[in-house]
């Protein structure tokens, strides 16, 4: 629990071991009164706390490890939810999360950050970094809303998007015709292809010289030829 608390929370976190505390003790009607003290006490010291914060403590609040991630309002907001996985070319992410779900009658998407709340669950979805089939399929979830006109509801919680070098090439799967919609490659695999034909093409043209009519070059060597015989003569000493 003190883990999760800001510095700003500290006498916060001395109520909350006081709480621990007697919790570990065998229960009786004094431990327990004792304990309901303290917890109201908890109460009233965090209004007093978060009714005066200074910019600084906002942004931290705002950052804050224990506040509700997009499944947390999913649960307390929205009714039906229908979540959608994969973006139909490479995988699903979980740290992206995209589902039809039903907000005071209405349907509607819902797409937003998932991090985690226990170890386990943010190495599952990545601590909330977004990669590149995360983005593609609530780009696919948006689109199939607006065909079905849903109104969108988004919840962005995430420090940035992912950067590794080990999966640059899963990034950017090359997606045949049937699925790119737009008749050809897209991704940096496709620019790379280009750059590597343009590279042979010149090293090519820079190995062939052009080759001139055999005519031409029979006039070149018999007129070399004769001025460097001419040459000879004009140095020849005179007798």
């Amino acid at each position: 629990m003190a883990a999760e608390l800001l510095d700003f929370e500290e006498p916060v976190g001395v109520l909350l071991k006081e709480i621990d505390a007697l919790s570990m003790m065998p229960q009786t009607e004094a431990r327990a009164a004792d304990i309901a003290r303290l917890r109201g006490r908890v109460t009233e010291l965090r209004v007093e706390l978060f009714g005066a914060l200074t910019p600084w403590q906002v942004v931290q609040v705002s950052r804050h490890a224990g506040r509700p991630g997009t499944l947390d309002y999913i649960e307390r907001l929205f009714t039906d939810f229908v979540e959608l996985h994969g973006d139909r070319r490479f995988a699903d992410d979980p740290a992206i999360v995209c589902g039809m779900a039903v907000y005071h009658g209405e349907p509607v998407l819902v797409v937003g950050h998932q991090k985690g709340r226990t170890t386990k669950e943010k190495i599952a979805r990545n601590f909330g970094y977004a990669r590149p089939e995360g983005y593609r399929k609530a780009l696919r979830a948006m689109r199939l809303a607006e065909k079905f006109r849903r109104p969108i509801i988004v919840f962005v919680d995430t420090p940035a998007a992912y950067r590794a070098s080990s999966r640059k090439n899963e990034a950017w799967p090359r997606p045949s015709r049937s699925t790119s919609g737009d008749g050809g490659d897209r991704g940096p695999d496709r620019h790379r292809r280009v750059r590597r034909g343009r590279q042979r093409g010149r090293a090519r043209h820079r190995r062939r010289r052009p080759r001139a009519h055999p005519a031409v070059r029979h006039l070149q060597r018999h007129s070399a030829g004769r001025m460097f015989r001419d040459s000879l003569a004009r140095r020849e000493p005179e007798g």
